[in-house]
């Protein structure tokens, strides 16, 4: 009884794992869809600036620290 209760409790805390893995990816494209959508919203505006103050980010989306390395 105790072994099944372990691999049980293995198996929860695997699916808890993957779970915050896609949880994390969805989270990664909900933000770059968000941008997009913001984007959508100033066609005509400088993104360059607007990337850069709004999300401290290009315009392609990759984060300014990354940027300067």
């Amino acid at each position: 009884m105790s072994e099944e209760i372990a691999k049980l409790k293995e198996k929860v805390k695997q699916l808890s794992e993957e779970l915050e893995a896609v949880e994390q990816e969805r989270d990664k494209y909900d933000g770059a869809l968000n941008i997009a959508l913001e984007h959508l919203g100033y066609q005509g505006a400088d993104h360059e600036w607007f990337c850069r103050e709004k999300y401290e980010c290009n315009v392609y989306g990759d984060d300014l620290e990354d940027e300067e390395e």
